[in-house]
């Protein structure tokens, strides 16, 4: 199996499956400029090498942990309004069948951006953790706090009502 393919400045690695996931988020979301999947890679790769510090390991916690808080929060919110809806005592958060799937994971969807802003929020409160962060950001001065939470921003202004409209479809059925 090929693990490279040619290109002008020699062979390159084969795009992974994330990395067409990425290209086509940054291509809805309008984070990037740049005019083709390849050029996408090339600007992309060396920024995401870039993240070598075990300071790292900590936003895995953090998101998700702040995710599984707000989907609780959201699922159980979604839940109520089936309750209430469907004029029924409550038997657990989330009712059985297609209602409570959507409600599951229109609420993951919905809740995963806000839940990297705030992930993102809570590293960096740790000194050392912003220290570093900051120290391998250096190369590439377009890679900022600022900027990395402004793309969440945008990316929770797609995901977010999304979300919720599934998880109010599920709450709504019969």
């Amino acid at each position: 199996m090929t693990t490279t393919s040619p290109g002008p400045d020699g062979p390159r690695p084969l795009p992974s499956p994330g990395e067409y996931v990425a290209w086509g988020i940054s291509r809805i979301l309008r984070l990037t400029t740049a005019g083709n999947r390849t050029e996408f890679l090339d600007f992309v790769r060396p920024r995401v090498r870039r993240r070598r510090s075990p300071w790292n390991l900590l936003l895995l916690p953090a998101c998700f942990g702040v995710w599984g808080v707000l989907w609780y929060a959201t699922a159980r919110g979604l839940g109520e309004i089936y309750w209430m809806a469907h004029a029924v005592p409550p038997f657990s958060i989330l009712p059985n069948g297609l209602g409570g799937l959507l409600i599951a994971i229109g609420s993951l969807s919905a809740a995963f951006a806000p839940s990297m802003i705030v992930a993102n929020c809570l590293v960096w409160l740790v000194p050392a953790a912003r220290r570093t962060f900051e120290a391998e950001a250096e190369p590439f001065p377009d890679l900022t706090f600022r900027s990395a939470n402004q793309g969440f921003l945008r990316m929770t202004t797609l995901m977010t009502p999304i979300g919720l409209a599934i998880g109010m479809l599920g709450a709504l059925l019969p």
